[in-house]
């Protein structure tokens, strides 16, 4: 996100904010898709050792 915006300028919160619209809707589904079917696993890491932190 930082490099899509960077050297760009905006008159209004709004065009930020349509900006950012703009460069997630860019990313395709499966940027999304992964990063939930890895919250799976992630999700039952922290289970199994009882919310404790858990590393990579």
């Amino acid at each position: 996100l930082k490099s899509a915006l960077s050297g760009r300028h905006f008159r209004s919160n709004e065009e930020v904010k349509q900006a950012v619209k703009n460069f997630l809707r860019s990313l395709g589904t499966d940027l999304y898709k992964n990063g939930f079917l890895k919250l799976v696993s992630r999700y039952d890491k922290c289970i199994n050792v009882g919310g404790e932190y858990v590393e990579k």
